[in-house]
């Protein structure tokens, strides 16, 4: 297969496909619910494959550490 050296990385396969991308902004403007732009990423069918929410995925990814945003900006702070 040519490109096989290419793509020794792990990548198994690779498609192109149609879907439709939607920006939405969610948030009460609250220190734990900052005003945010969340993109959502649909089938053609009208079938959510995935949420990408900023607050959401930092959450996730300290998970055991608090999280301090400025109630001023909604920018978040790192942990002390």
């Amino acid at each position: 297969m040519e490109g096989e050296a290419e793509m020794s990385n792990g990548i198994t396969d690779a498609s192109i496909m149609r879907m439709i991308k939607v920006d939405v902004v969610l948030g009460a403007g609250k220190t734990r619910d900052p005003v945010r732009v969340v993109m959502e990423y649909w089938t053609m069918a009208g079938e959510l494959l995935v949420r990408l929410d900023p607050v959401s995925d930092l959450v996730a990814s300290i998970s055991s550490e608090e999280i301090h945003l400025n109630p001023v900006d909604g920018s978040i702070k790192e942990p002390l």
